[in-house]
Parts: C-alpha cells; sequence; structure tokens
C-alpha cells in the first residue's frame, strides 16, 4: 500500500522513518527465516553423516 507523503516536513521526516523501519523489520524477519532454515539443513545433514558411521 502506497501512502502519499505529508506536505509538513516533521510528518514527512516520520512518514520516511517509518517507512525505512518497516523495510528493515521485513528485511529481518527475511534474514531470520534463511538463517533457520539454514540450521535446519545442516541439522538434518550431521544426522545423516551420525547415522552413516
Amino acid at each position: 500500500m502506497i501512502k502519499s507523503v505529508p506536505e509538513k516536513p516533521i510528518t514527512t521526516a516520520k512518514f520516511l522513518i517509518n517507512k525505512q523501519l518497516q523495510k528493515e523489520t521485513a528485511t529481518k524477519k527475511k534474514m531470520r527465516k534463511i538463517h533457520y532454515s539454514v540450521l535446519l539443513h545442516i541439522k538434518s545433514n550431521l544426522n545423516y553423516i551420525i547415522t552413516d558411521v
């Protein structure tokens, strides 16, 4: 959803800061999911190696 940028400078600054925070939060969530899936993959491979010996 795209919001129009407000006219007052302080409101504009708050708007831009909130927009940046939303982007960073989304990026962190995405990275956390990737990190978790990598850890699961490593764990499953370790289990395979341990049982294979």
